[in-house]
């Protein structure tokens, strides 16, 4: 009897320990600004983290997450997930990135203009917890995860352009 008893426990035990292929395992959004790229990254443990990217310097932020925090950020994720999957992107001004690594890497573009009621409770979470954020030093691990590699600073805008005058046409 106490061996069938074990047996039972142990299957229980193993069965619920069975890791979920799907399950998320990084996010990270890329938001684009006029003169900052805004990267927000996280793993699901406990921390959120922001990168700034401006012409010539980055900056880099956290925030601490509560367990409720990290579940509801997650459950958020799994619900644009399953809302769409698409392989092709473009970016431009205001639009949002968001890119998601499961068994696969996927990237989701947030259309402003078209913006689902998902993507509007991710939106304002991020920049909810975006204002508590905490200054850090530079966080050199920040795009290691899937095969992304972090973008460029974006370009420095022009003040002043000078027209040379003195040309015959």
């Amino acid at each position: 009897m106490k061996s069938y008893l074990l047996l039972i426990v142990l299957f229980l035990i193993l069965s619920c320990n069975v890791n979920d292929k799907n399950s998320i395992k990084h996010f990270a959004s890329l938001s684009m600004k006029e003169d900052v790229f805004i990267s927000t990254k996280t793993d699901f443990k406990d921390t959120l983290f922001y990168e700034y990217r401006f012409p010539d310097s980055t900056k880099y932020y956290y925030v601490k997450l509560n367990q409720k925090q990290t579940e509801n950020l997650k459950t958020l994720i799994e619900n644009i997930c399953s809302e769409k999957n698409s392989q092709k992107f473009e970016l431009s001004i205001g639009q949002q990135l968001f890119l998601v690594d499961a068994e696969q890497d996927r990237f989701y573009v947030n259309d402003l203009s078209k913006e689902t009621e998902n993507f509007k409770k991710l939106n304002y979470f991020l920049k909810e917890s975006s204002q508590k954020m905490i200054s850090t030093k530079e966080i050199k691990t920040f795009w290691d995860f899937g095969k992304f590699i972090p973008p460029p600073n974006p370009p420095k805008q022009i003040q002043n352009i000078k027209l040379n005058t003195k040309i015959k046409w």
